[in-house]
């Protein structure tokens, strides 16, 4: 199992660049085999036809709109260990017009447990900020990032080891391997950075030397995959239970040492004169980061059936976390000593490596009929701007959101989630209706929308992409 992680995550990088190919069918037949080693049979495989409608013309687009979705699930006893459990849990999804596969692993592990210690090998997510998800940040674990309001998570791959102590948890993780977020992919060919994508924020084509508009050329050179994958993550999370005959709480504390989860990009300009443009030379690296976190949740009694619960978190991030040789990273200082800044009226490479710092609380109510969240999000650290190569700018400043999942009946679901960022007046929706006519057929609408006026914004490159789609699909 841990040889097919490594080779289907692997795969994933080497198809994501132009200069390192593998064929999209082996891959697949990978993930099968992988996992029919999980248990004796799938436990869910849902298949999904979905046509999406864009409700107006962004700057860059795919062809496609008609695509596949296959979400592949399974949990239960592992046959090849005794009194062992396992989890597969895989998404594909293929852009029919533009031949476009994208697929996640979000977890596949073996877990083995006496009561006591629990002792995982896989790809599992860290549940030790439950804010992460809504609001989704990738901190601990990746986003699957089929589009940028897709908020599954995919988990770190490693050894993960669960002890319980009383009123004490502890969890720690402990990894030599590492698999950067990949989706949505890009390419560089032929000096453009080209996507099938339009969840892609690409960097300018042309920029202006002297008051003259010249073309951009880069070039992407090529990392020794060993650099890439073979780098370590080592974290902890302790957690202190408490109960009485009403309320339960719990009150934990993480860190966590691991590669930022996108690939950073060490990138050189000049101009060039004979061929009168600049060109710019890529390079990318890993580079480690360390996260803090705090987290109390408290449960709270109502009269209403169900369980409410308050959630509250503080994270600092910071990207210049160094811990022992092993662990390399950037220096930002030598960067700029080798000049490797570069402005222009079109666009800038200045390498963005401050702290950070957020809170996020939650109040959220779930029972039968429907799940609900209040949701806050609060950067106590100065946004950061964003550049054409470094770092994106900050998701949220200072946002509110909601999350709604009614259920009235068996057969119908409404789900409604909103975003809205009172600092830069982002508005993000994202709701669909779905109805099960029989327990494998399935039909649903949704719509995805975006306002983002503020240019500084994480948003404003994908303010165009609003759309609508149809989709129907069968469980087996």
């Amino acid at each position: 199992m841990w040889i097919g992680l490594f080779l289907h995550d692997a795969s994933k990088y080497v198809e994501s660049h132009p200069y390192l190919r593998f064929n999209n069918y082996m891959k697949i037949l990978l993930l099968l085999i992988l996992s029919s080693f999980a248990g004796q049979a799938f436990a869910q495989v849902n298949f999904m036809v979905e046509k999406f409608h864009r409700l107006n013309d962004p700057g860059v687009t795919t062809r496609s709109e008609d695509r596949l979705n296959l979400d592949i699930k399974q949990e239960g006893d592992f046959l090849l260990i005794d009194q062992a459990e396992a989890k597969f849990d895989s998404s594909f999804r293929l852009y029919l017009d533009d031949q476009e596969i994208n697929y996640s692993l979000s977890e596949a592990y073996i877990k083995k447990s006496d009561g006591t210690n629990t002792f995982t090998i896989g790809r599992k997510i860290l549940d030790w900020n439950p804010n992460e998800v809504f609001w989704g940040l990738s901190n601990l674990n990746s986003r699957r990032s089929f589009s940028l309001l897709d908020e599954k998570q995919e988990g770190l791959i490693g050894f993960h080891w669960d002890r319980k102590m009383g009123d004490l948890e502890l969890n720690f993780i402990l990894s030599y391997l590492f698999v950067p977020q990949l989706n949505p992919g890009l390419k560089v060919e032929n000096g453009k950075v080209t996507s099938k994508s339009e969840w892609i924020r690409r960097p300018p084509e042309r920029t202006i030397i002297n008051e003259k508009e010249v073309p951009i050329y880069y070039n992407l050179n090529d990392p020794q995959i060993k650099d890439v994958l073979l780098n370590k993550t080592l974290g902890a999370n302790l957690t202190w239970h408490w109960s009485d005959k009403q309320t339960a709480g719990k009150l934990n504390t993480y860190l966590l040492y691991k590669p930022e989860n996108n690939l950073r990009v060490n990138a050189e300009a000049y101009y060039d004169l004979d061929l009168k443009q600049v060109t710019v030379n890529a390079d990318p690296v890993v580079n480690h980061h360390g996260v803090i976190g705090f987290g109390v949740e408290q449960k709270i009694p109502t009269i209403v059936k169900g369980e409410t619960i308050l959630h509250a978190n503080l994270e600092v991030i910071d990207p210049n976390a160094k811990l022992g040789k092993d662990f390399d990273v950037l220096d930002p200082i030598k960067l700029k000593q080798e000049n490797r800044e570069f402005d222009s009226d079109f666009f800038s490479i200045k390498p963005n490596y401050k702290r950070e710092s957020h809170t996020t609380l939650a109040l959220t109510h779930k029972n039968y009929y429907l799940d609900f969240g209040l949701n806050y999000f609060r950067l106590l650290t100065e946004a950061s701007s964003g550049d054409d190569f470094y770092s994106d700018s900050s998701r949220f400043e200072n946002a509110v959101g909601f999350w709604l999942q009614v259920k009235p009946s068996e057969q119908l679901t409404w789900l409604v989630d909103l975003k809205h960022d009172l600092s830069r007046k982002d508005i993000l929706l994202r709701t669909n209706v779905s109805y099960l006519f029989t327990n494998n057929f399935v039909t649903a609408v949704g719509v995805e929308m975006l306002q983002a006026e503020d240019m500084s914004s994480f948003w404003s490159s994908y303010r165009a992409n609003d759309s609508i789609y149809f989709s129907m699909g069968y469980s087996f």
